[in-house]
């Protein structure tokens, strides 16, 4: 089966299907302060407020975020397969396995802040199970996975090019589901199956876009293709008609006495090198396949990876407590509750992108009070005016900064 894109791991969205409550926001954080300033009919000076206070907002959770990033950082360098340095020996320190368990634990953290969620077991063995959408039947060896890790954000169906016999091969639009970002965390363990030359005491990891959900077993390590019923009866089947041409031949000759088994010998195994050669460039042909849409869909490895996914979750943090304060402040009538603000903040990307978002409101609102943006009144959730937020994280920035240089 042959399958085409319209560029190399391209994906069109499905025109009418949207994320079934993806808890992300879908809008870039520039185009969505655009798009309330536009909503609210901000005058000059009250958006520039309003812009002004989102940027001292984003710088707050920016050297938060940094701190995460460093601690990361700290806890990854024993793991991290492309370092230059040397580790430090500390015999009274917690074992690897220890601290590989915290690495992934906090690295779980900051994907979840991100908006991804793991892959569950069902999904993981649902997505294992038979041929990939490219027509790969693959083989595992899940026991050599010492520790695996997958997670996911924004489950969407979307449109792909495909080739197949049903069609004689002609180009059809078919829907499948797509997880638009997944990081894959792995550590090996010292087995037959794990390819030479890899580190078994590093922890490798991954960020990828667009994968099918069939596709996710692609992805791992120590993954090899079985050949399909088509090719192994194409390679058979050129084998089986040249040796009974063969045997044919022979015995025409034997009957006219001309024994000739040297050459039926020699043709014999010839059909067979030719069979071998055909099962191996085959199977050639899959590994190539497997390796061209990865190359346009890997986005990240190793340290870079969370260095990507911290950026991904200071800005939806960032998005969110700009959209909580926006309702809180803008619609200010005392009768907002968490859920009225979800509601319009996911009507509000509706209209924006024909997507849907599952808003975590009652995390955002967490987080405007943590910063001191709400009201003091606790009857009413309402969010301070513009020049007050300003002169409180103004305060706050100027504190952090402090107790920084005094640490």
């Amino acid at each position: 089966m042959k399958e085409s894109l319209a560029a190399p791991g391209g994906t069109t969205h499905a025109p009418e299907a949207v994320a079934a409550g993806e808890p992300y926001v879908p809008l870039g954080k520039h185009a969505l302060i655009d798009a309330l300033v536009r909503r609210g009919n901000l005058d000059d000076s009250t958006a520039s407020q309003f812009r002004k206070l989102c940027r001292l907002t984003e710088t707050i959770l920016h050297q938060e975020f940094h701190q995460r990033q460093e601690h990361l950082k700290l806890l990854y360098a024993p793991f991290d397969p492309d370092t230059d340095s040397r580790p430090v020996k500390d015999s009274a320190g917690p074992s690897r396995g220890e601290m590989a368990d915290e690495f992934l634990n906090e690295l779980g953290n900051v994907l979840t802040a991100a908006n991804y969620h793991p892959l569950t077991q069902k999904d993981l063995n649902q997505a294992l199970s038979g041929a990939t959408y490219w027509g790969l039947d693959l083989q595992i060896d899940r026991d050599i996975f010492d520790r695996l890790m997958i997670f996911v954000r924004g489950d969407n169906p979307a449109l792909r090019v495909r080739r197949d016999l049903g069609t004689w091969f002609r180009r059809r639009q078919v829907e499948l589901d797509v997880y638009e970002r997944l990081v894959l965390a792995v550590k090996l363990r010292e087995k037959p199956g794990v390819a030479e030359g890899i580190d078994t005491d590093s922890v490798y990891l991954k960020a990828f876009r667009e994968i099918p959900r069939l596709d996710v077993e692609m992805l791992l390590p120590g993954t090899r293709p079985r050949i399909r019923w088509f090719d192994t009866a194409k390679i058979g089947g050129s084998s089986i008609t040249g040796i009974y041409g063969l045997i044919r031949m022979g015995i025409t000759h034997l009957v006219g006495f001309k024994v000739t088994w040297l050459m039926i010998t020699l043709g014999a195994f010839s059909y067979a090198w030719q069979s071998f050669m055909g099962y191996r460039r085959t199977k050639a042909n899959y590994v190539y396949s497997m390796t061209q849409q990865l190359y346009y869909q890997n986005l990240d490895n190793n340290a870079g990876v969370f260095c990507r996914v911290i950026d991904e979750a200071e800005e939806e943090e960032t998005k969110e407590m700009i959209l909580a304060y926006f309702f809180l402040w803008r619609h200010a009538d005392g009768t907002w509750t968490p859920d009225r603000v979800g509601d319009e903040v996911e009507k509000l990307v509706r209209e924006q992108t024909g997507e849907c978002c599952r808003f975590q409101a009652r995390e955002a609102i967490a987080k405007l009070e943590r910063l001191g943006l709400l009201t003091a009144d606790s009857d009413k959730l309402q969010a301070i005016e513009p020049a007050q937020a300003l002169a409180q994280l103004s305060e706050r920035w100027t504190n952090c900064v402090a107790e920084e240089f005094e640490t």
